[in-house]
């Protein structure tokens, strides 16, 4: 039943992507490639330079909402790294030729790094999750390059920006850190 309901709610997803795309109208997409802030070229998208971007901004989005676990576990898995590392220091001691080493500084370092193996396996599958995502990411990206690099063949750019219905209002500067930039 549990299968049935998730193949039922990708295939509802993939409708509703997929009717949200056949409608979207090309010239609503645009490419603008930037040199030193200064605009080189501008070209529409055409339906398969559209896909690939809302592919990749679908897959972005996606790695956004499955890293959430991850942040907020972060600030103990730094908490644990620092702790272990002040305890690496102090355990170990060299002075000349001799090397000394606090036995109970090593327990409690080990117990530490316990906790922090046990925190990482408790969230093995969100690690997995955004794994696997990334790996998403970087072929819709290749794809989403290879679709507009006619676009872009013997210019010099910087970046490029894509706008469209979604963010064709929001406010926008060359060197805003806000703004979805693609280096390709």
């Amino acid at each position: 039943m549990i299968k049935l309901t998730k193949v039922a709610i990708i295939a509802s997803g993939m409708v509703a992507f997929t009717t949200h795309l056949s409608l979207a109208n090309p010239s609503e997409y645009r490419l603008i490639a930037f040199d030193n802030c200064e605009v080189v070229t501008e070209h529409e998208l055409n339906a398969s330079q559209i896909e690939a971007y809302r592919a990749l901004k679908s897959s972005e989005n996606r790695m956004e909402s499955i890293s959430q676990p991850i942040h907020l576990i972060q600030d103990d898995i730094d908490s644990y790294s620092e702790q272990i590392g002040e305890l690496t220091e102090r355990a170990v001691k060299e002075e000349g030729d001799m090397l000394f080493i606090n036995k109970a500084l090593l327990n409690e370092q080990k117990a530490l790094t316990e906790k922090l193996e046990t925190l990482i396996k408790a969230h093995e599958a969100d690690f997995s999750a955004l794994e696997k995502e990334g790996r998403r990411i970087e072929v819709r990206a290749r794809e989403f390059e290879k679709q507009v690099h006619p676009l872009l063949e013997n210019i010099s750019y910087d970046f490029i920006r894509i706008i469209g219905p979604e963010n064709k209002d929001d406010p926008y500067s060359c060197n805003s850190k806000n703004i979805a930039m693609f280096n390709l």
